[in-house]
């Protein structure tokens, strides 16, 4: 899933990768590979898949009816849900040699998501494939150097995708649709990892223990941004607006917890949104930040795969936001449509997760799936543009 990425970003993402990944330990066993071929929606459903009119508030979201328990197996069904909760299945797959989906990214032209696949048992390997809305079909299937990390396609259409690296690999890349290196983005061997891609893809963003570097398409440093503060690091998440995006940027100790700030790229400094605070109890920090008409909404990271969500007035007070019955539980921000957060439920193992929109204004809520108890439910979700300016 793509979700937010940041250091606290990414940490809370692949929580969300894990949570989903977690479902191959419900699988037998030494599954014959033959048996992993994937099996396309009928073709006349594809015709009812409206690729096409997704913008915002739209999504791509994979579906699993699995039992937490691991008695009851299931496939993976991966939908287009418009914000009205219509949804339309355009891709299933089969549980058996690869029997789990983690949902990456959904392409900037709408045509095709990239999935990773987790071998089962003591077959675990990874294989990475493209899916069309369009065909309901694989459009090629690849794999990876073990110690890169594929983050998000590149922009605008998605003819490309990011990668972290570890180790030999160490650094932010790019890689072909057909998982070939082509461009490595460092500067005099200096680690840059994951990162924010300009909306037309002229420039990116890399995060660094100091602060954050602007880079050029072709690999080249263009100026390197520091924030006014004692930080361990800073993560680029999201564009704010055209001119500023959302960054995060853990403290150094005794403030040493996660932090948002607006960063500008054309004039102006960067501005922390929530004061500096200390780590107490579970509380880790804040890990993302949403204006909506009724306020500045947070993600607090309260540790141990619990997620809450809080209110900030403008004169700097802040509120829990307490959603009431199964589907406040541990809440992951995806994206806002006017006055609503677009919600996934239980985010960390444990289940089952849903997908809700939810007004804080009016504490209305609407579901997108509803998931029964005992099943796993939401295994990830894409929006639409959920990085670009809003």
């Amino acid at each position: 899933m793509v979700i937010g990425r940041g250091v606290a970003g990414r940490r809370i993402a692949r929580r969300v990768a894990l949570a989903s990944l977690a479902g191959a330990i419900i699988w037998p066993a030494g599954v014959d590979a033959a048996a992993a071929a994937h099996v396309a929606v009928h073709g006349r459903h594809l015709l009812q898949v409206p690729w096409r009119d997704a913008g915002p508030g739209w999504s791509v979201a994979g579906y699993s009816a699995a039992s937490l328990s691991g008695s009851v197996q299931g496939r993976t069904r991966f939908y287009l849900v418009s914000p009205a909760g219509r949804k339309y299945q355009f891709y299933v797959t089969s549980p058996a040699a690869y029997p789990s989906v983690d949902l990456i990214d959904w392409s900037g032209d709408r045509h095709r998501i990239l999935v990773r696949l987790v071998g089962a048992g003591n077959r675990f390997r990874l294989r990475y494939e493209q899916i069309s809305l369009v065909t309901g079909t694989v459009v090629n299937r690849f794999s990876l150097p073990s110690n890169v990390d594929p983050l998000e396609y590149t922009r605008p259409r998605g003819s490309s995708f990011l990668a972290d690296g570890f180790g030999s690999r160490a650094g932010l890349s790019q890689y072909s649709l057909t998982g070939h290196l082509q461009r490595k983005f460092t500067d005099n061997n200096k680690i840059v990892e994951g990162g924010l891609e300009a909306p037309d893809g002229s420039f990116l963003v890399g995060d660094t223990l100091t602060g954050l570097d602007q880079i050029s398409s072709t690999g080249h440093l263009i100026r390197r941004i520091r924030i006014p503060a004692h930080v361990e690091f800073c993560v680029a998440d999201r564009w704010w607006n055209h001119n500023t995006l959302l960054a995060n940027c853990p403290g150094r100790s005794p403030f040493n917890t996660d932090r948002p700030w607006l960063v500008p790229l054309h004039g102006g400094s960067p501005m922390p949104l929530t004061p500096a605070l200390p780590n107490h109890g579970l509380f880790t920090g804040y890990v993302g930040a949403w204006r909506l008409p009724s306020g500045l909404y947070l993600l607090a990271d309260n540790d141990r795969d619990t997620l809450s969500i809080v209110r900030q007035s403008p004169d700097g007070t802040r509120h829990a936001i307490h959603i009431p019955g199964a589907a406040g539980n541990s809440d992951y921000i995806l994206t806002t449509l006017g006055p609503r957060l677009l919600l996934q439920s239980a985010i960390g193992p444990g289940g089952p997760s849903d997908l809700f929109w939810y007004n804080p204004a009016t504490r209305a809520i609407r579901f997108l799936f509803r998931t029964p108890p005992g099943k796993y439910g939401v295994a990830g979700v894409v929006p639409y543009g959920y990085r670009l300016p809003r």
